[in-house]
């Protein structure tokens, strides 16, 4: 049985089109795929992004807290210098310092970096610790000290404000190189 023209042709014209479906198919199935990579890629790439604002939102919070937590330690020593030139003890200064920051840092401080918080507080006993000293000197008529180094317990309130920047540092991630050149 000889296949008639028409036959052949039909025959030609259906291997042909098969022949496009089939490599239209499996085009499609490659374009999927790197499709589907490209889409995962954007993916990763935006999670990354969110994830790198989110961090450093979070910086920014760290360190608008620990600004206002160093503000607020050098008002009061501030104020309690100032106490202490008017010979009194400051006792009022430090209650103060210390019921506004039980308020307004700590529970946000020791959510945030509980290191810190603990560090804040040496620095809240370190002011108590010169109040009592001045009060002390007061009580015995002794003059108020010439400048804040000769203030009693200021050594010991320096070093645990300098623990407290420190562990700030640490906590955000902050290098300070002392005598470094810059060029």
């Amino acid at each position: 049985m000889a296949l008639s023209e028409a036959g052949a042709a039909i025959i030609g014209a259906a291997l042909g089109a098969g022949g496009a479906v089939t490599a239209q198919v499996i085009g499609s199935f490659f374009t999927l795929r790197k499709d589907r990579e490209r889409f995962e890629w954007e993916r990763e790439q935006a999670d990354a992004a969110r994830e790198a604002a989110r961090k450093s939102r979070f910086a920014d919070e760290k360190r608008s807290l620990y600004d206002d937590v160093v503000t607020d330690i050098d008002l009061t020593f501030e104020a309690l210098v100032d106490a202490a030139e008017q010979r009194d003890p400051g006792r009022e200064v430090v209650k103060a310092w210390a019921e506004g920051s039980k308020s307004r840092q700590h529970p946000r401080l020791q959510l945030v970096a509980p290191v810190v918080a603990d560090k804040q507080i040496g620095v809240g006993l370190a002011l108590f610790n010169v109040v009592d000293a001045l009060d002390h000197q007061f009580q015995k008529g002794e003059s108020p000290p010439s400048c804040k180094g000769a203030m009693p317990g200021f050594e010991d309130f320096s070093a645990a404000l300098e623990e407290l920047r420190e562990a700030m540092r640490d906590d955000l991630g902050i290098e300070v190189r002392w005598g470094a050149k810059s060029d």
